[in-house]
């Protein structure tokens, strides 16, 4: 029997490739996963937000202007030159007298103010303001999208427990339906009809709702990828939340008004509404200086020179073939004196009155609304805290009774509504309690920020 070499040879190139195409849509469609908890969530958002790069890029521009500002306090100088061809003299007479054919002039000024400079102070003044509230912005869209991406890996983190805590249920009533449907088959007089629709009911309630948790998961991941600008093909893997931080240390926080003064002192938004309304003030005094003369000191030098007789210009025999040059230095001081503008300094003059009083109410309004953010989470958290043994204490007790009734129920003791109702009063007393830990977590970094400080696990300035 004879094999055709290029037969086999074709075979196995198409073989191969084939196999190739398979193995690179397999490596195509692997997706990174990406394993977080929430302070790996907070940096990742810190890293990746466009509001805080936004912030940053403010920051930079007005540190620029502010440090130019300190070069206004010094001269200007000013170049100026200029060159000029005068054509030839013809019959119409043009230029009849000029006797150059070129001149070129140059002139250097320096000058310094003098009456300006008290401007440029506040002017300096008001822009290293606008500096410092750009920093203090800076520093408020940090705080704002780690407790951003909190909430949304909380809400993710909520949703896993609820899809695990509600599939965990459903295998314990395909359990329960498979075990009741043994018994009433085999004529078991404790299970009728009634048990046995009902368990099964019960099965098919409880895997509805675990579908319906997936897809609560599903669309809350998808929600934290964007919160936390990553790529749609990134899968996200989170663990079940299984206790909140106070419950790994004993902590103590510090007393209410305490927590309301250091909010005032170190609030990045508030301390920014603090530089604005300073910015203002300066702005105004700046403003002040155009209702008065500005005076400056001065030094000139110059130099011009005529050329004659140049090639193809004015080679009249009648002129001199001679170049001139002179030099001049001047110093002196001048003034500039806007009288009236027709009421133009006097309107811009109120609109940044108009503008300060603004400032002056959103400082107040600010301070008022943090005293008031502070103690809802404070108050928020502590009632948090004061509810969670109890529910740790219901969710065991509801645990117990489950055990209870189901071994009621196998020996004919409780009817399947009974242990219906004894698992659901599980479930929910579950979820209640793993809701309430996410809650605690969320609300302790929400204090954090209404503080003012970086909201982290690692923060101890809010306790005692």
């Amino acid at each position: 029997m004879k094999f055709n070499t290029n037969n086999v040879l074709m075979y196995l190139i198409v073989v191969l490739s084939y196999n190739y195409q398979i193995f690179a849509l397999e490596k195509i469609s692997v997706s990174p996963t990406l394993q977080i908890d929430l302070n790996s969530a907070m940096e990742i958002a810190e890293k990746n937000s466009l509001q805080l790069k936004s912030s940053l890029n403010e920051f930079n521009s007005t540190n620029f202007q502010h440090t130019l500002s300190y070069f206004q306090y010094g001269p200007t100088l000013d170049a100026s030159a200029d060159t000029t061809w005068y054509p030839k003299r013809d019959t119409m007479n043009l230029n009849s007298d000029q006797n150059n054919d070129r001149s070129s002039s140059v002139t250097l000024k320096i000058t310094q103010p003098i009456s300006n400079i008290w401007k440029n102070y506040y002017n300096m003044k008001e822009l290293e303001a606008k500096k410092d509230a750009a920093a203090y912005d800076y520093n408020f869209q940090k705080i704002n999208s780690r407790i951003t991406a909190a909430q949304a890996f909380l809400e993710a983190q909520q949703a896993l427990n609820d899809f695990e805590i509600k599939k965990t249920t459903f295998e314990n009533a395909a359990i329960q339906y498979k075990e009741t449907s043994v018994l009433f088959e085999t004529g078991d007089s404790s299970k009728d009809k009634v048990d046995l629709l009902l368990s099964q009911a019960n099965k098919d309630s409880i895997e509805i709702e675990v579908s319906k948790a997936k897809i609560e998961y599903s669309s809350k991941i998808e929600n934290l990828k964007k919160v936390l600008k990553l790529a749609e093909q990134t899968e996200l893997s989170l663990k079940p939340l299984d206790y909140s931080f106070f419950e790994k240390q004993k902590i103590i926080l510090k007393e209410l008004n305490v927590l309301i003064q250091d909010s005032k002192n170190n609030r990045p938004d508030l301390k920014s509404l603090e530089k604005t309304l300073l910015a203002s003030k300066e702005e105004i005094a700046k403003n002040t200086f155009k209702f008065f003369p500005e005076i400056s000191a001065f030094s000139s030098y110059s130099n011009k020179e005529t050329f004659n007789n140049e090639d193809g210009l004015n080679n009249s025999s009648n002129l001199n073939n001679s170049n001139t040059s002179t030099n001049g230095l001047s110093f002196g001081v001048s003034m500039s004196w806007s009288i009236w503008d027709g009421g133009l300094s006097l309107a811009e003059r109120s609109s940044l009155k108009n503008k300060e009083t603004k400032n002056k109410i959103n400082y107040e309004e600010k301070i008022y609304a943090i005293s008031e953010e502070v103690k809802n989470n404070y108050n928020t958290l502590k009632n948090s805290l004061q509810i969670l043994p109890q529910l740790i204490k219901l969710s065991e007790i509801y645990a117990d009774s489950y055990k209870l009734s189901l071994v009621k129920y196998k020996t004919g003791n409780l009817t399947a509504s009974e242990l219906i109702k004894s698992q659901n009063d599980l479930l929910n007393a579950k979820i209640s309690l793993a809701k309430m830990r996410g809650d605690i977590d969320y609300n302790w970094l929400k204090l954090q920020s209404a503080i003012g400080t970086i909201p982290s696990y690692s923060n101890t300035r809010l306790i005692k």
